[in-house]
């Protein structure tokens, strides 16, 4: 399978589990009556935020894809300041899109140097 392709089935993975997250904390919150909407959104914005923290090489979905974030020049661990802000982008994703399409690389890899390898 193209590492494009992992890549983009990994990041779904990422997102359903967050979603999941969302609607289980929405839905505790109706039983306790508790009617503050927000904070399952900003869960799950914090969720795609972090999500390359759960694991020292990436996600859930690219750990479940045997997929690893490197360091581009020394395929070494990416520091946790790295792995946060590569994620700052998937708010822009419109634009992620285009530039991965026309690249194929996200915009944070180019910045950070970064790289996913499977």
């Amino acid at each position: 399978m193209k590492i494009n392709l992992k890549r983009t089935l990994a990041f779904m993975i990422d997102l359903s589990l967050s979603a999941g997250v969302a609607t289980i904390v929405t839905f505790l919150f109706e039983l306790i009556s508790f009617n503050d909407y927000n904070i399952p959104f900003y869960l799950v914005i914090i969720c795609i935020l972090c999500k390359d923290l759960t694991f020292e090489n990436g996600s859930i979905g690219k750990n479940m894809l045997k997929l690893k974030l490197v360091q581009s020049e020394e395929n070494s661990t990416v520091s946790i300041i790295v792995k946060l802000l590569r994620n700052v982008t998937c708010f822009i994703w419109p634009i992620e899109g285009l530039i991965l399409f026309v690249t194929k690389k996200r915009l944070t890899d180019m910045l950070f140097k970064t790289q996913v390898i499977g």
